[in-house]
């Protein structure tokens, strides 16, 4: 039986990483569950438009990147005045064995950094913590490849 994989979405559409999700997923023959999770505002009841067509937007590339992956992915979208007890709560009501956290670097992608440290600490299901390589650290050969250049321009001189 496939393991089920929570993915958790309070912001942050980017492609690269719904690519690297659903690799894993591919390798792990896993199924993606995804949830949007759209705050409300508490005192007022009321849902910001941009919040929900970003959770949309984010819905719909999963949706088709996971058809062309041959990932098997369910989408959810829940309107939350809590989104992290919703988060917490949505692994077991869901049927979930997991919850996929992504990062690039020291910063989390689909949810906000304090979000995922959240559910990092809070949770007490599985966690699938992936990396990406991030572009921020200079190359070696970025360093090298100047310097080189200046020993060889000296000893031709």
């Amino acid at each position: 039986m496939r393991k089920r994989l929570l993915l958790p979405f309070t912001h942050g559409v980017d492609g690269k990483a719904i690519d690297h999700v659903l690799l894993f997923a591919k390798g792990a023959d896993t199924i993606i569950i995804t949830l949007a999770l759209i705050p409300v505002i508490p005192k007022t009841e009321e849902v910001r438009p941009e919040r929900i067509q970003q959770a949309k937007d984010f819905l719909e590339m999963i949706y088709a990147k996971s058809i062309n992956y041959g990932v098997l992915l369910e989408k959810y979208e829940i309107f939350a005045n809590n989104i992290l007890e919703t988060t917490l709560a949505s692994v077991s009501t869901m049927d979930c064995q997991g919850i996929i956290l992504l990062f690039e670097g020291e910063e989390a992608k689909f949810l906000h950094t304090n979000e995922a440290n959240y559910i990092r600490q809070h949770t007490t299901h599985s966690l699938y913590i992936l990396q990406m390589l991030t572009h921020k650290r200079p190359s070696i050969l970025k360093n090298f490849l100047p310097q080189l250049a200046g020993k060889l321009t000296r000893k031709t001189q």
